[in-house]
């Protein structure tokens, strides 16, 4: 619906259908920022940082496989804190607040850009459900190449 999820969202998502609500979520800062900016009020732990901030969308399959290779980690003994203080706050405010839900609003609408490959050129995929993300999400994905304009 317009909105750019990873597997985090994906999940998130899923969860807010079904009622559960995602208190924590503990990675890198891009997982963190597509969980701040997805479910209200959750607790995020960043233990590490991506050094390329292009997302590499222009490259093929290949050269993509090597884009993120490279990342700056939080000493363990710090990282492990800072997601205990997290997860800490996340379980204090549990039995309190109402966070954790992501407002979701169908119909639902998935669109998948796939990288070329090879010689394959850059596919897309749009497929839509009426009421429920994850039927979407179970819906197989049906690429077709990119009409170039």
């Amino acid at each position: 619906n317009g909105v750019s999820i990873g597997e985090f969202g994906q999940l998130a998502m899923c969860a807010s259908e079904l009622g559960v609500r995602s208190i924590l979520a503990c990675g890198d800062e891009a997982l963190t920022r597509e969980a701040s900016q997805l479910v209200p009020g959750i607790e995020t732990a960043s233990v590490k940082r991506g050094l390329r901030t292009d997302p590499g969308d222009r490259l093929g399959c290949e050269e993509y496989s090597r884009w993120n290779e490279a990342a700056v980690h939080l000493h363990p003994e710090r990282a492990r804190k800072v997601i205990m203080a997290a997860a800490t706050r996340a379980v204090e405010r549990l039995s309190s607040e109402d966070f954790g839900l992501v407002p979701l609003h169908p119909p639902f609408e998935r669109v998948t850009i796939f990288r070329r490959c090879g010689d394959q050129p850059n596919k897309i995929a749009r497929e839509t459900h009426p009421s429920s993300f994850i039927a979407l999400m179970n819906t197989p994905y049906r690429p077709e190449p990119i009409q170039q304009s």
